[in-house]
């Protein structure tokens, strides 16, 4: 239920104006929800909601889409979704120095609190700086009725980080490859 505190973490973080960043799916997943709790709260807001029968592509079309709909006053932006909507917000918050809160809607990925974007730029997968949201909203009421192959992909996701450490502290142990503990 911790949807509901949206509109009072918008607040503490200093939004006067939200730009709400969705997709059809993730909109029916939340996003509704999060336009009523805004309305309600009286923040102002506008939203581009990219209507797809495919999973939205995070490239230039899906950046070029979103940054023509952001307006001067705008000053947080509000992703509500999972991989795609967190990335493309992550990077245009990064761009333009508007701060970004994300509202999860599945447990498909780990790139939440990471600081770099995927996407695909002339066709090629590319990876781009990007920065931390300013608040992370997982509601486990929401997340938990994300499509069972979100939920298995992002437990994929976990089980990979840690295959991957224990790689690490193999070659370390085998090559003398450096190895930091803390990671």
């Amino acid at each position: 239920g911790c949807i509901t505190q949206l509109p009072g973490i918008l607040k503490d973080l200093g939004a006067t104006r939200v730009f709400l960043l969705a997709d059809n799916n993730t909109y029916e997943a939340a996003g509704k929800k999060v336009e009523q709790l805004l309305e309600e709260a009286g923040i102002p807001f506008h939203s581009r909601v990219f209507e797809t029968k495919t999973p939205l592509v995070p490239n230039e079309y899906a950046l070029g889409s979103a940054l023509a709909k952001m307006e001067a006053e705008d000053d947080m932006l509000l992703a509500v979704g999972s991989g795609t909507l967190n990335d493309l917000t992550k990077y245009m918050s990064a761009r333009t120095g508007v701060p970004y809160v994300i509202a999860a809607t599945a447990p498909s990925m780990d790139g939440y609190a990471s600081t770099v974007a995927p996407f695909i730029l002339d066709g090629f997968k590319t990876t781009l700086p990007a920065v931390y949201p300013a608040a992370i909203v997982a509601d486990v009421d929401i997340l938990k009725d994300a499509p069972m192959p979100m939920l298995t992909a992002g437990f994929g996701d976990i089980i990979g980080k840690y295959t991957a450490l224990r790689d690490w502290d193999l070659s370390r142990r085998l090559f003398g490859e450096y190895y930091c503990e803390e990671a």
